[in-house]
């Protein structure tokens, strides 16, 4: 009876490591690939995590040998051949698991060599995947990709496969305790749910593969407690045990592990970009649930989007701030010289009220911020949602500052405060409105629901100020402008009166008004952008001849597009010509980048 209990004890605990691993490395993998590639490859973890169960059962239901006992061995010496562990089960009234020594042994021996399979496969498919990566940008020409993937699903699946066949032989072996098994394989899931979430902090997205590698070792390992006897198993899942703890131990004790392990980049990503300076280097890297961060010193490093090129001085040293290896964004701090701050396009909102009470949300690196305390704000709130950003960037250290760690919405929904100015920071790089990878982004401080939020914290006669990267022809910055018509339009307010648009080199921006602009207001918009080499777009005055002046196009373009789209009625109409698609992004469909029309597709 003992034998008996510390057999059970055994399959227990192996099988709790065992889906403890499998969930812990599933959802690191969306961490991996939104890092290594682009966030929306995560979404085919999950098809793959399923592919593999499916796959397990599949081969269960199709080849019951599967899930026979041995016909070789002394475990089996006196059972039929292909005789099922349920079938000698099948008159048991018991729930326990009621199998003779050698049938234990045997679903013992079983369950280590699946979990010493899913340890084995989970490293292979992290090699190759990470190796050999998949390049999605040139599928459509280099007929190798095509293989590649189907290479990288079959490798992915594995994991998923063993461990999902270690689950239904279990179930097949012991059908009166499916109710135990079941209990065990979802406390082993939660549990690898709560590691994924702890454990990159500590470890790194790459160490949490090498504890999901050390947790399916142990499985294999801890049934080798009953069968000793076979020592050649019992070396291998050893060495890949100590192999994947030696791993996690250096990494918790932050020294620098195995470089092949290293995570690889995209080389379309801005890190990958980058890095190709003369003498950039990373200097600080950190992991946390849902973001890795890079800080890049770079001589090559000169972001300050819409800087106007009116300002002669030299730029400030800055370093680089990368979220899952994209969208650069400038560090600064509060000793950083901000001579170069009233050229930028959001210091229209600081030059109209100075003195005023500030929320930027999404700052990012902290250009906004900078600018806002440079300038004179005498209160500035900052929403920023990632706690990594907010303890490693100096500015945010700042103690004129209110920092709230948490979504740009959620603080909005919850906040009672007004402000005087809204900063809606600019945090994407550049991307061609043609880049693909970056249209199934969602973004939700770009819908007609976040503007409202934010219109909604404005003080009377506050104002909202956003920037956008320009494009040709006009979308991205014309998207911009739809949402503050739109917006303001819902909130049964005159956009007509409570808007202006204007341009630089390479960035358009739109200011709001809680209320309609003053004369004064708009002379004193007019002497800041002449002063800046800035053009205006759109202004309740607005003259077509002063559209055009020191950005000079053909046509002043970005000018009638507002105006078209202003003047349309029903505006639907504009929507419907128009060469993209501009409509305003909504919560229901929160994709800002996406401007693919179904007429495009001859283009295409």
């Amino acid at each position: 009876m003992w034998l008996r209990d510390r057999d059970t004890r055994i399959l227990w605990v192996s099988l709790f490591l065992l889906f403890a691993a499998t969930l812990t490395f599933e959802i690191n993998l969306t961490r991996l690939f939104s890092v290594a590639q682009f966030y929306h490859f995560a979404f085919m973890i999950v098809s793959i995590a399923l592919l593999g169960f499916g796959a397990s059962g599949t081969a269960l239901a199709v080849f019951p040998a599967l899930s026979a006992l041995s016909p070789s061995g002394t475990f089996s010496a006196a059972s039929p051949p292909h005789t099922t562990i349920s079938s000698l089960n099948a008159d048991s009234k018991s729930s326990s698991l009621d199998l003779d020594d050698a049938g234990m042994g045997y679903v013992l021996q079983r369950l280590s060599q699946l979990a010493f399979g899913t340890g084995v496969s989970i490293l292979i498919a992290f090699l190759l995947t990470n190796w050999l990566p998949f390049d999605s940008f040139s599928i459509a020409w280099d007929p190798r990709q095509v293989w590649i993937l189907i290479l990288h699903y079959v490798a992915l699946a594995a994991p998923f496969f063993f461990s999902g066949m270690a689950l239904g032989f279990l179930l097949s072996a012991f059908p009166q305790s499916a109710g135990v098994t079941y209990a065990v394989n979802l406390f082993g899931s939660a549990t690898g749910c709560v590691l994924a979430l702890i454990v990159p902090t500590y470890l790194g997205g790459e160490g949490t593969v090498t504890l999901s590698i050390a947790l399916a070792a142990a499985a294999s390992l801890i049934p080798r407690l009953r069968l000793y006897r076979l020592w050649r198993p019992l070396l291998a899942a050893s060495a890949l045990f100590l192999f994947s703890l030696f791993d996690v131990g250096w990494r918790f004790a932050g020294r620098p592990s195995f470089p092949f392990l290293e995570l690889r980049i995209s080389q379309y990503k801005s890190l990958s970009y980058a890095l190709q300076y003369p003498g950039s280097r990373v200097i600080h890297r950190q992991w946390n649930a849902f973001s890795r961060i890079d800080i890049v010193r770079s001589g090559g490093i000169h972001s300050l989007p819409g800087l106007s090129y009116r300002y002669l001085q030299p730029l400030p040293s800055l370093d680089g701030l990368l979220v899952d290896g994209d969208d650069l964004s400038p560090i600064l701090s509060p000793s950083t010289d901000a001579a170069f701050v009233p050229y930028l396009p959001n210091a229209v909102a600081f030059h109209l009220r100075p003195g005023s009470s500030a929320l930027i949300l999404g700052p990012r690196g902290g250009l906004d911020v900078l600018t806002a305390l440079a300038l004179g704000s005498e209160e500035v709130a900052v929403t920023q949602i990632n706690p990594l950003i907010v303890e490693t960037v100096p500015i945010y250290q700042d103690p004129r500052l209110r920092v709230h760690v948490e979504s740009e919405r959620s603080y909005l929904r919850r906040a009672e405060a007004t402000y005087d100015v809204i900063v809606l920071s600019l945090t994407s790089s550049f991307h061609p409105v043609r880049s693909g990878a970056y249209t199934l982004g969602e973004d939700y401080r770009y819908t007609v629901e976040a503007l409202r939020d934010a219109l909604a914290h404005l003080s009377p006669d506050g104002l909202l100020v956003a920037t956008r990267w320009l494009q040709d022809p006009p979308s991205e910055d014309l998207r911009l402008f739809a949402l503050g018509i739109t917006a303001l339009e819902e909130n049964n307010a005159n956009p007509r009166d409570q808007l202006v648009a204007f341009r630089g080199f390479n960035t358009a921006t739109v200011l709001l008004r809680n209320g309609s602009f003053t004369a004064e207001e708009l002379s004193s918009i007019r002497a800041f952008l002449g002063e800046r080499a800035f053009d205006l777009t759109y202004a309740p005055d607005v003259r077509a001849e002063e559209t055009n002046r020191y950005n000079i196009l053909p046509e002043p373009k970005y000018y009638l597009s507002y105006a078209s789209l202003l003047n349309s009625n029903p505006r639907g109409a504009f929507y419907e010509q128009y060469e993209y698609d501009v409509r305003p992004p909504t919560d229901d469909h929160p994709f800002f980048g996406h401007y693919f029309k179904w007429a495009q597709a001859p283009q295409v």
